[in-house]
């Protein structure tokens, strides 16, 4: 689903072998996904607008990504926890990279006792800012570090909330709330 954001409204089906080969390397056969177009361009790119601003907007639940481990590109971000804190998730878009991250137990008793313990900003999301780490700095994958690409119209609405308001954004998330990456002498210094 949140890649259809970043592919401008087209829905990509997921395609596990994509060509078969002989032992000499000859293509045996192609597989080609299938897709779609489910949102519209500007749809798409105010979806993905919406899910960058959670990395950048004061009170973001994912402001850590640039903050904590200091990525300077655009990512976009939706965490979630479940009712009972048994799952924690991340989802984490660039312009040509989706991934997500799951915390949790099949068990469904199996949970966190408190949301400070079990939200996805605090278990899934620093497991996307260690795996994006890794993968920006493996020059061999080439990921785009570009900003998300506009739509080829100019958008039909205003996106700057600040323009509707005529105020700046407010942090609305008490201090104490607010997710801290773990010590430099911890552990996993290495990994962050």
């Amino acid at each position: 689903m949140y890649s259809t954001f970043v592919n401008k409204g087209v829905w990509t089906a997921p395609l596990l072998v994509t060509r078969i080969e002989d032992k000499n390397g000859n293509v045996l056969r192609d597989f080609l996904p299938q897709t779609k177009e489910v949102l519209s361009e500007e749809t798409a790119y105010i979806m993905t607008n919406m899910l960058q601003a959670s990395t950048t907007e004061p009170g973001g639940t994912s402001t850590i990504l640039h903050t904590g481990f200091n990525f300077p590109y655009e990512i976009g971000a939706k965490t979630g926890t479940t009712s009972n804190y048994s799952d924690a998730w991340f989802m984490g878009l660039t312009p040509d990279l989706v991934c997500g991250m799951w915390v949790g137990g099949e068990d469904r008793s199996i949970h966190f006792r408190t949301g400070a313990y079990g939200q996805g900003a605090r278990l899934a999301l620093p497991l996307y800012g260690i795996f994006m780490k890794k993968v920006y700095a493996d020059k061999e994958l080439a990921v785009n570090r570009g900003p998300f690409p506009l739509p080829a119209k100019p958008l039909s609405i205003e996106i700057d909330c600040a323009k509707y308001t005529g105020a700046a954004a407010r942090d609305t998330i008490p201090d104490d709330q607010k997710l801290a990456l773990p010590a430099p002498d911890g552990p996993d210094k290495q990994d962050i």
